[in-house]
């Protein structure tokens, strides 16, 4: 009686291809992972810098509109008043927030330096400057409001009058 030998692989050829797959499937995996992990950094990150972004306009835009900018140091407050409304802006530890009529947004920025200036004998706000930290990265934002003389000749004490 004669063998017929069968066309098929031998184990040991199985057991390498399988191995090779097991390996190949891990290095893609890891990849997988990594990218997953860099996504989701640069989403945060993102999120971050358009939570600035938002803050510095808004800043801008008060500071530009008002009439008269004042703080109060008790509640670490400035108040934004034109001739039809005005807005608060908390700053606290991590925290900005603002509040503008009915609405009130929050923003998660690290404050490192704040200096407020103050005109003279008045409790006006003509500057604002701090200092916002990123990880190893920081960026100086800086406001200024320039009063007209006038305003400022004829104004005897803000409280009075708000």
């Amino acid at each position: 009686m004669e063998c017929k030998k069968i066309p098929a692989f031998t184990l040991m050829e199985i057991t390498i291809v399988l191995l090779l797959s097991m390996i190949l499937i891990g290095i893609i995996l890891l990849g997988y992972k990594n990218f997953e992990q860099y996504r989701g950094m640069q989403k945060k990150s993102s999120q971050e810098l358009s939570e600035v972004l938002l803050m510095h306009t808004r800043l801008s835009n008060h500071f530009e509109n008002s009439n008269l900018i004042r703080y109060e140091k008790e509640e670490r407050r400035l108040v934004f008043s034109d001739t039809t409304s005005f807005a608060t802006c908390w700053i606290q530890n991590n925290q900005i927030v603002f509040q503008h009529l009915h609405e009130k947004d929050t923003m998660n920025v690290k404050i490192l330096d704040l200096v407020i200036g103050e005109v003279q004998n008045t409790k006006l706000v003509d500057h604002l400057s701090f200092v916002i930290g990123m990880k190893e990265k920081s960026t100086v934002f800086d406001y200024k409001k320039d009063y007209g003389k006038a305003l400022l000749f004829n104004l005897k004490d803000v409280n009075d009058e708000y």
